[in-house]
Order: C-alpha cells, then sequence, then structure tokens
C-alpha cells in the first residue's frame, strides 16, 4: 500500500522532533520516521549541555571564520537556547540555566581564553574570566564563566517534543531510500512506500547514508555516569581541553564525564557504538582526579556526525529535489538544532533566508570525505 503526505521527517533526535514541531505549527501534514526510538542516537547519548557558541573557544572561532561570523555562531546558540527552554517552559523536563565553565587545561589554553573573553564581552557577550576555580582539579589553569548557558536531559526533551501537536512518530521505521520523481519524493521504509511534497534527514552522522556525497563523517563520542553522590563536585557544567573533555552533577547528584576521544582519535571514526577501554580509562583517571570513588552505573557511546568546517548542512540537498538535509552539527547539535529547524521550515514559506554558513551548496564544489584529523577539530557534548 502506498501512502501520500505532505512531509517526511527522517529522525527522531532534537533535530527530527523540532522539524516535525515548526511543520505542524506552519500547517503542514507530518510524519516522523525514526528507525529506532526517539533520542535512540546522539540526542540521548550526549551530555545534555546548552551552550553558546560552538566547541571551540572565541579567539579559535574568530581566526576560523571570521569575527562578523563567530560573533553570529554565538548569537544564533543563544537565540536557540532561548527558543528552546521558552517551547519546553510547560513541560517537566529536566532544565537548569546554571551557566558553565569553559576551563583551560593547559597554559596555551589559559591565554586563548583571557583573549576570547575580551574579544566576546567588545562583542556583548556576558563572560568573566576566573584565574582559579575552587571545583576544577588539579591541572587546570582557570576557567572562563559562560552565565547564561545550561544543561537539560536531552533525550527528555525529544520525548517532550514529541508529544507536542498531533502529528505522527513512527519508531522502529527504517528508511532504506527515497527517489525524486515529478511532484513527489518517493520514499522506501520498513512501513511501505511512502510519497511525500518534500523529505527532511534529520539523521545526523547517518545522513550522508541516505544523501550520498554529504560530507558528514561519524564521530565517537564516549560517556559514563556514576551512582549519586550527595558532595558537589561541579557546581556548573564543565567542558575543557577545547571541547575535548566535559562533566556536569546532575540535579541527582550523579557525575556524568564525557570526552577524550583526542586520546584515540583515528579510533573514534565510524558507526560503532561500543564504548572502549582505551578512552573509558581516561574516563575513570578524571574520577580519580575528581576525587570521586562513587561506582559507574553506566558507561555508553554515541555517534556525531562532524563537517570539514565543524558548522551543520541545513538546507536543500544538492542533486536531491525535494530533499532537505538539517544535520551534521559536530557534536553540537542541542545549540542549533532547535532554531535552525525552524529557520528551515519558514524560509521554505518564503521567509528570510538561511545564513550562508549552514547551506549545504558551500561544499559543492570541495572533495567530500575530508579528513577531520587535519583540522585540529573538537568535540563538545
Amino acid at each position: 500500500m502506498v501512502r501520500s503526505v505532505e512531509a517526511v521527517v527522517v529522525g527522531g533526535g532534537i533535530t527530527g522532533a523540532s522539524l516535525r514541531l515548526h511543520l505542524e505549527r506552519a500547517g503542514h501534514e507530518v510524519l516522523l520516521l525514526e528507525s529506532r526510538e526517539l533520542a535512540a542516537g546522539a540526542t540521548g547519548r550526549n551530555a545534555g549541555f546548552l551552550i553558546q557558541g560552538v566547541a571551540e573557544n572565541y579567539e579559535s572561532a574568530v581566526q576560523r571564520y571570521g569575527r562578523a561570523q563567530a560573533a553570529d555562531l554565538w548569537r544564533f546558540t543563544r537565540a536557540c537556547h532561548e527558543e528552546l527552554a521558552a517551547a519546553l517552559a510547560e513541560s517537566d523536563v529536566e532544565y537548569r540555566r546554571c551557566g558553565s565553565w569553559t576551563a583551560a587545561a593547559s597554559a596555551a589554553e589559559a591565554a586563548e581564553l583571557r583573549r576570547s573573553e575580551t574579544m566576546l564581552r567588545e562583542d556583548g557577550f556576558e563572560v568573566r574570566w576566573h584565574e582559579s576555580v575552587a571545583s576544577l582539579p588539579p591541572g587546570y589553569h582557570g576557567a572562563l564563566l559562560n552565565p547564561t548557558d545550561a544543561e537539560i536531559d536531552s533525550g527528555a526533551a525529544v520525548r517532550a517534543l514529541a508529544m507536542m501537536g498531533a502529528g505522527e512518530v513512527a519508531t522502529g521505521a527504517e528508511v532504506t531510500s527515497f527517489e525524486a520523481r515529478p511532484g513527489a519524493v518517493v520514499v522506501g521504509s520498513s512501513r511501505g512506500e511512502i510519497h511525500a511534497r518534500r523529505v527532511f534527514i534529520a539523521t545526523n552522522a547517518w545522513a550522508g547514508r541516505l544523501v550520498p556525497g554529504a560530507p558528514i563523517e561519524p564521530v565517537r563520542g564516549q560517556a559514563l555516569l556514576t551512582e549519586p553522590i550527595s558532595a558537589l563536585v561541579a557546581d556548573r557544567c564543565v567542558y575543557a581541553d577545547r571541547g575535548f573533555q566535559y562533566w556536569r552533577q546532575r540535579r541527582d547528584g550523579a557525575l556524568l564525564v564525557g570526552g577524550w576521544r583526542n586520546v584515540a582519535m583515528s579510533q573514534e571514526v565510524g558507526f560503532d557504538e561500543t564504548p572502549t577501554e582505551a578512552v573509558q580509562g581516561h574516563l575513570d583517571a578524571h574520577l580519580a582526579r575528581l576525587r570521586v570513588d562513587a561506582p559507574v552505573a553506566r558507561r555508553w557511546a554515541g555517534v556525531m556526525g562532524f563537517t570539514p568546517d565543524h558548522l551543520p548542512l541545513v538546507g536543500a540537498a544538492p542533486s536531491a529535489p525535494g530533499v532537505f538535509l538539517c544535520a551534521g552539527y559536530s557534536g553540537h547539535g542541542m545549540g542549533f538544532a532547535f532554531r535552525a529547524a525552524r529557520l528551515l521550515v519558514e524560509s521554505l514559506a518564503g521567509g528570510e533566508p538561511l545564513p550562508a554558513w549552514m547551506s549545504p551548496a558551500r561544499f559543492a564544489s570541495k572533495p567530500v570525505g575530508q579528513e577531520l584529523q587535519r583540522e585540529g577539530q573538537t568535540q563538545v557534548p
């Protein structure tokens, strides 16, 4: 049996749930297809940070993107945070706007963060450098306080968004193919053939499997969670070593520690969601530095989608009429996805065009599959 629907969203993470909600609010009939369960991928496996900017500190971002674009990225993610928090205001999702620390793991990084503070304040962002932070373990060289950042239960946020509206959400529904035909995109799935006016690919790391040539590389991130502890170990979420280290203490007292991907860069590329001894050993060592001896309750890994410039791909998929990408968040989907999805939907209805730095067309003349290891990339939860 062939089914027809106006819009199909493929993927049930933060991007897919956001697209479905924005499309429905714009008056479209929407079907969301998720091969596993909602938030089963990177969204439900991240550390739940809602931070301003990208993984790189501001000085590095200015060097990479230019100052105007770096400021735009910080403003975009700040606005995304505010929009997502407003959408979830009536839900019971765990959310705490407690700020964050960007901690320096070396003297060189501390110097970068001090210079970043100056530029951020000049560009209108509220930050403050601290030469020492009592809650940081030995070996760190101060930290930048970002007072408007927050932490959130990402999986619960996706499930709450999915409860809003009446659009259908089908889990256990795998998409195997799509084909552009006159007037429709034909989607092949485990639920049968579906004809849609538009298809939105929101599968992040897996987007390249459905859109060949999309420059998105799968990169694994790992984490652990301890049993709840009574002592206060982290007063707010922390990310350090240019985004390769991160930790936070949840409301129930459990400590979440993640990152250290840079100790095994080549081994952390691919779709395998299995934690490894090499990285988990470094997470255990960090628990010891934090003087935490609570048992580890859970270990896990999630696969992120990285683009060559670490910015998302949002817009029409090249050479695939009727198909749109909203993926490639490079470890920072919670900071970009909700607002990116809204702007994509509005742009298709004749609203403001999307920022040029999001356009998939920016890689149209470049070879795909560029090696991320060549770029000194960072990782943010």
